[in-house]
């Protein structure tokens, strides 16, 4: 069944359901054919809800990169947008419920960007480096400077008494020859 219709002043088509799907769209396409397809000047294709997500996508390929969700943020604009109101929701946000990948992945120069404060609550690698392991060892660094510094310092304070002593009779030696 095709359904064409041509509305100027409002809702073209609409599919109303109390219990499954208002609007279904499908397509065995496998050269860019889509299930549901929405073209506007303003939002091609909007979903809101009132329980669960706005929108929602799913797949099963696994060849060619596929993805459930898909955004080409072509010149000048983002691919995926997020933002949150809420204290504490995040404006995007990534999971990997089997803990084989990346929860999140970049790719870029650079490969991801940050403006404010990052916090990481797990361990930080860089470039094949475990950061956590070269601040340590620059700690150690440092403690073992410190080291040699409070041991200077306890020559220096020796030395600087000794010198005082030699002052001192030296002083009453000028003292008698006066």
């Amino acid at each position: 069944m095709a359904v064409l219709e041509n509305n100027n002043d409002g809702t073209a088509i609409m599919g109303k359901s109390t219990n499954w799907m208002g609007v279904v769209g499908a397509s065995r396409s496998t050269n860019g054919g889509h299930g549901v397809l929405g073209t506007a000047f303003g939002t091609g294709v909007a979903g809101v809800s009132e329980t669960w997500c706005g929108v929602y996508g799913e797949t099963t390929g696994t060849a060619n990169g596929p993805a459930a969700i898909w955004g080409d943020g072509k010149e000048g604009a983002f691919g995926v947008k997020g933002h949150a109101r809420a204290q504490g929701a995040a404006g995007v946000a990534g999971y990997q419920l089997a803990d084989r990948g990346p929860g999140i992945f970049g790719k870029g120069n650079p490969a991801g960007m940050f403006e404010g404060d990052v916090t990481v609550s797990g361990r930080l690698v860089v470039s094949n480096i475990d950061v956590r392991k070269e601040l340590k060892a620059l700690r150690d660094a440092i403690t073992a400077l410190q080291n040699q510094i409070n041991a200077l310092s306890g020559r220096i304070t020796s030395t600087d008494n000794r010198l005082s002593s030699v002052d001192a009779r030296l002083g009453s030696h000028r003292h008698f020859n006066q």
